[in-house]
C-alpha cells in the first residue's frame, strides 16, 4: 500500500507541474487527495489547501484551504503555518488580524521557514501596535504577541468546525 501512496503523490506532482504529461489540476487534486487521505501526508494536505485557496482542480474555498493548512501545520508543515499568517495579514475571508498573522508567522519561523521569518520581521517593523511579549534573540521566534485586537470570531468558528470535522474525511 505504501507504494501506491507514493505513486499517487508522484502522479499528482506530474499532473500539477506538467512533468511528462499535460498540466491537469483536476487530476493533480484527485491524486494529492488520495495520497493525503490514505497516508495522512501533511505535505500533500498543504498542497490541497493551496489548490483550494487558488481554485486549482477544485472550486476555490478558503474555509477548506484553511482547514487543510491547519491540519498540515499541526503536523509540522511550516509552509502551512506561513500560509495561515498570510491569510490573516491580507484579511482574506474576513478582516485583517495582525495579531493572528504574527502568531502564525512566528510558528512558521520557529519551524524553519525563512519566508515566514521575513514576513514576521516586516510585519513587526510596519505595525508598532504589535509588541513582543518578551525579548528574544534573532533565532527565537517562538513568542506570543500583545495586540489591540482579539482573536476573531471567525478563527474561533474555524477551530471549532475543524475539531468537529477532524477524522470525518471532510476536506
Amino acid at each position: 500500500e505504501a507504494d501506491y501512496i507514493e505513486a499517487y503523490e508522484n502522479l499528482a506532482r506530474c499532473y500539477y507541474n506538467a512533468a511528462g504529461t499535460e498540466q491537469n489540476f483536476n487530476e493533480a487534486f484527485k491524486y494529492f487527495k488520495l495520497a493525503a487521505d490514505d497516508a495522512n501526508s501533511a505535505v500533500c494536505m498543504h498542497t490541497i489547501g493551496f489548490m483550494y485557496q487558488n481554485g486549482q482542480g477544485t472550486e476555490a474555498n478558503l474555509f477548506k484551504a484553511m482547514q487543510c493548512y491547519l491540519d498540515a501545520g499541526k503536523n509540522g508543515v511550516a509552509w502551512s503555518m506561513n500560509a495561515m499568517g498570510m491569510i490573516y495579514y491580507q484579511g482574506l475571508g474576513g478582516k485583517v488580524n495582525l495579531a493572528e498573522a504574527a502568531k502564525w508567522f512566528s510558528k512558521a519561523a520557529s519551524a524553519g521557514d525563512d519566508t515566514a521569518k521575513s514576513n514576521l520581521e516586516q510585519l513587526l517593523a510596519q505595525n508598532t501596535e504589535l509588541i513582543p511579549a518578551k525579548d528574544c534573540g534573532d533565532d527565537d521566534y517562538d513568542i506570543k504577541y500583545v495586540a489591540r485586537q482579539n482573536i476573531s470570531a471567525f478563527t474561533k468558528f474555524l477551530f471549532n468546525e475543524f475539531d468537529k470535522q477532524a477524522g470525518s474525511g471532510i476536506y
